[in-house]
């Protein structure tokens, strides 16, 4: 091989690292980004379900709901991440918690506060950024579980 071809190869694997240094790093500003403002993931009430949406989106029919309770406490410690992602800030997908066991989590981990909601074969852990915002949401669903009820 000659000088010329050395030179092309060493400057085609120079540009792939510094491309992909150059994405790492947007990936974690992105992350970090969105969990200081609170859009890390979405939590929605639409068409009789409860959706998150994230990088590992999940929904629920609001019939599957067993229990919903609020807790005025961090998320617990997580004792395994299987899929999903986490950075200081929040945490979203499938997981571990401490106390909890396998579980779907979709929570900002500074927070003070969560829902923990049961259905027959799943378990989820969420917050929204503002506490006001989840006590509403778990007052939405906790008429949505006593209609259901009715029903």
């Amino acid at each position: 091989m000659d000088k010329r071809t050395k030179r092309i190869i060493n400057i085609y694997i120079g540009i792939i690292v510094v491309c992909s240094c150059l994405l790492y790093g947007f990936l974690l500003y992105d992350s970090h980004r969105k969990g200081t403002n609170g859009e890390a993931y979405d939590i929605k009430l639409q068409d009789n379900s409860l959706m998150f949406i994230a990088d590992m989106s999940s929904s629920i029919k609001l019939d599957e709901i067993e229990s919903v309770q609020f807790y005025e406490e961090k998320i617990p410690e997580r004792n395994s991440i299987k899929i999903g992602t986490e950075t200081n800030k929040f945490l979203t997908g499938k997981t571990s918690l401490k106390g909890i066991g396998n579980c779907y989590v979709y929570g900002y981990k500074d927070k003070s506060y969560y829902i923990k909601l049961v259905t027959e074969n799943r378990i989820f852990v969420f917050n929204l950024f503002d506490k006001e915002e989840t006590i509403s949401l778990f007052e939405k669903l906790i008429l949505c579980q006593d209609n259901e009820q009715k029903n």
